[in-house]
């Protein structure tokens, strides 16, 4: 008898088990937000005083969401530009080094309606949750990079030119009407959620 409880217990157990994936810090959009921002900062640094000249990156000062990709975009741009990238400070011609003020997501919300509540069942511990009611909703989400850029001789520590700081955005709008109707827009997935490639 003993023998069956323990079997009994085992394929319990078996069929409770779940197998659960790991789920990222953040979604795809969240990191295309800030990339496409980071993009738009990076394009507007002026590289042309590098052109022909051995650089070197220092990013040790630069912080916030998703800054590798950012520097990657900082070297790229500095390549297109005409200069030659070093891994070395002492057989450079010049340090280009970056900063930057802000590189995250900020939230914005509005609506016309009657946002989610939670409404207590009497006598129980649970409580039934209602979803927004919106006559009207908009939920924006706006990536912002802020990159600043200052070069200086790598002998003398002497100012060499400077760019910023710059800015670049992005933005993932959703709208609700009438409860039902619902859609969105961004500017940086092309071919999925917008009707053209520029997000227009």
């Amino acid at each position: 008898m003993r023998l069956w409880v323990v079997v009994a217990l085992a394929l319990l157990a078996a069929g409770c088990t779940t197998e659960r994936q790991t789920e990222p810090k953040r979604t795809a959009t969240e990191e295309m937000l800030i990339s496409a921002a980071a993009d738009r900062a990076v394009s507007q640094v002026d590289t042309t005083a590098f052109r022909g000249k051995k650089v070197f990156v220092d990013a040790s000062d630069y912080k916030g969401l998703g800054p590798e990709y950012t520097v990657a975009a900082m070297h790229e741009a500095l390549l297109k530009g005409g200069a030659m990238l070093v891994g070395d400070r002492k057989s450079a011609d010049a340090v280009v080094e970056m900063r930057n003020g802000a590189q995250s997501i900020d939230k914005r919300e509005f609506l016309i309606g009657i946002p989610a509540f939670s409404l207590p069942i009497p006598l129980t511990a649970n409580a039934l949750q209602i979803p927004e009611i919106a006559l009207y909703a908009k939920a924006q989400d706006i990536g912002v990079s802020k990159l600043a850029v200052a070069a200086y001789n790598p002998v003398s520590g002497a100012y060499e030119s400077s760019t910023g700081p710059v800015y670049g955005f992005s933005h993932d709008i959703r709208y609700t009407v009438l409860i039902f109707v619902s859609w969105r827009h961004n500017d940086f997935r092309p071919n999925e959620d917008n009707k053209s490639d520029n997000g227009k």
